[in-house]
């Protein structure tokens, strides 16, 4: 990465606003509430490990498609394409309000780093993509911005339509259907629930109902430390009127 494209990449701005307001017409609660008044903490931190993870990409792009990086730019430089901003050249550009790791972890991280990758630490060692696997990669890339760019371009002209899928799957969004999918609809709905249901909209009360009703509850989280309380939380969400 090249100075200024890692910087123009790294240089992002959220506007905190319009993100406060998304969140609660998305979900019905208050970001600040979620990120226990450190959102803005939050975004500074990743903003320093994208900026951190890029030159360890671009070290490995580097050595295994040199050649490939060459005939596209003749004039490109490891030191060059493998560009890193210093930690005093970033905190005064964009401050230091991130949380960097602390002891154990790059302790942990430096022996990961030295020590040989046989063992258990054999699937730590890093392997290049196939060509096939490059293929995909790109294939879905063109893929998700195609759809996003036609996405954009239909809310110029009518309201936008999205199905309700999962898209770790594919396969339309359900009770049952992906774990993860579930634990975080329990989450949400006992947070909702902690928040006395007080921002919920008609929409959010409807489409949580769904959720839960395309299979049966107490079967299904049966398995779930957390079974009874969502299962009162749901019937407390279908006693409650929304306007």
């Amino acid at each position: 990465y090249a100075s200024q494209s890692y910087q123009d990449f790294i240089g992002f701005k959220i506007d905190t606003s319009v993100l406060a307001r998304s969140f609660i017409e998305t979900y019905g609660l208050r970001i600040d509430d979620i990120f226990k008044n450190r959102f803005s903490f939050a975004a500074e931190s990743f903003r320093w490990i994208v900026a951190n993870i890029i030159p360890v990409i671009t070290r490995a792009a580097w050595a295994s498609h040199k050649p490939e990086i060459l005939k596209i730019d003749s004039t490109a430089t490891g030191k060059k394409f493998r560009f890193k901003m210093r930690h005093r050249v970033y905190n005064k550009q964009y401050g230091k309000g991130y949380k960097r790791p602390g002891f154990l972890p790059t302790i942990l991280s430096f022996f990961i780093r030295v020590l040989p990758k046989a063992g258990p630490l054999r699937s730590l060692k890093f392997k290049t993509l196939t060509a096939q696997a490059e293929k995909y990669f790109i294939q879905s890339f063109d893929t998700i911005i195609h759809q996003y760019s036609s996405h954009l371009n239909q809310l110029q002209y009518s309201s936008l339509n999205l199905k309700d899928l999962d898209y770790d799957t594919g396969r339309p969004t359900a009770s049952c259907e992906y774990m993860l999918a579930d634990e975080m609809y329990d989450e949400w709905l006992l947070k909702l629930k902690a928040d006395k249901f007080k921002m919920i909209t008609p929409a959010q009360r409807q489409h949580i109902l769904h959720f839960y009703n395309t299979s049966n509850l107490s079967s299904s989280k049966s398995s779930n430390k957390n079974c009874m309380e969502v299962v009162k939380a749901l019937k407390e969400l279908q006693s409650i009127n929304t306007r």
